[in-house]
């Protein structure tokens, strides 16, 4: 029995080329894998100072490399920022001042602000006042007895019917309104003079047992203090409350601020307001009667009609614009 060969066909193929290209490629494994051995390898027979001078090669190609890059200079440092943002927060606020609403907020913190003074400057000032007239009222009368104690309620009386008076005729003269009665004139000269002879009687030349200036003149401060605040208050809201703001107006309506052409002489009496068209109808009538010329001046106008000043510029110009 003969045992027979198999044919060449049954036996697998071998690539003998795919074959070599397996194993190079399990070599350079094998290398990778060695690699960082051989490294470490390599780093530990290094010296320190060897190791050292390396590290700062490797510093030094960096700080040559991020110096030929232009963001270190072209970037803005902090205080450049800080600048930057100052400038334009202030020029946001110039162009908010410029706005009506901002206008009319600075002009009622004024107000405010001038009226709370005002008022804290009159409280002090009847404070005082009370107290030395209670000293004259009360004379030899024991203390917290009722002649000292109803003492206490003279001044404010007399103040008030002195500043009642007072406040009436500032108001009106802020409205262009002027209370020329003698009646009404009479009667504020008598409480003021009331007040200021209860209040300084004690140390009048001959009545005092030592007289002071200084104490006469300290005494006098509280009762003119208080008039004078009430008088001039309702001025100091008129004068607040009409500042001119064309400039302001000019930069809200988009136009030049140094244009300060007033247009046509059609525009004027149009953009008036009621005030000045109240104080311009008395202007005429007085013009009209004889006691104020055709084109009188603002003194004459302000004189005549009393108010604001601004309002008696206004009405002069109109006038002298004329028809």
């Amino acid at each position: 029995m003969t045992v027979g060969h198999d044919d060449p066909d049954d036996h697998p193929e071998f690539d003998i080329r795919e074959l070599e290209r397996y194993l190079a490629g399990e070599t350079e494994t094998g290398r990778a894998a060695d690699t960082p051995r051989i490294r470490k390898r390599d780093q530990a027979r290094r010296t320190r100072r060897v190791r050292k001078l390396a590290s700062d090669v490797a510093e030094a190609r960096e700080i040559v490399a991020l110096q030929d890059s232009t963001e270190l200079v072209t970037a803005y440092s902090s205080r450049v920022l800080r600048t930057l943002r100052q400038g334009a927060e202030a020029e946001k606020l110039v162009r908010l001042r410029q706005q009506p609403a901002f206008i009319a907020l600075a002009t009622v913190r004024a107000r405010r602000i001038v009226t709370t003074t005002g008022l804290i400057a009159l409280t002090i000032a009847l404070g005082w006042s009370t107290a030395g007239v209670q000293g004259f009222a009360a004379g030899e009368a024991l203390a917290f007895s009722p002649p000292w104690w109803l003492a206490w309620g003279v001044e404010p009386f007399v103040s008030l019917a002195l500043l009642t008076i007072v406040i009436a005729r500032a108001f009106l003269a802020s409205r262009g309104q002027w209370i020329t009665a003698p009646a009404v004139r009479r009667a504020e000269l008598l409480f003021l003079g009331a007040t200021l002879v209860m209040n300084v009687w004690r140390y009048l030349p001959g009545v005092a047992d030592d007289f002071r200036v200084d104490q006469l003149v300290v005494h006098m401060l509280g009762p003119i203090v208080a008039v004078c605040v009430v008088t001039v208050l309702p001025v100091l809201w008129v004068a607040i409350d009409h500042v001119p703001d064309s400039s302001d107006q000019a930069f809200a309506n988009g136009s030049d601020p140094g244009d300060r052409s007033t247009g046509s002489e059609d525009e004027l009496p149009q953009a008036v307001d009621e005030r000045v068209a109240s104080a311009l109808l008395r202007a005429q009538e007085l013009i009209q009667v004889g006691k104020l010329p055709p084109t009188p001046s603002a003194n004459a106008v302000h004189k005549a009609l009393g108010g604001a000043m601004d309002t008696a510029r206004a009405v002069r110009d109109i006038l002298r614009r004329g028809p």
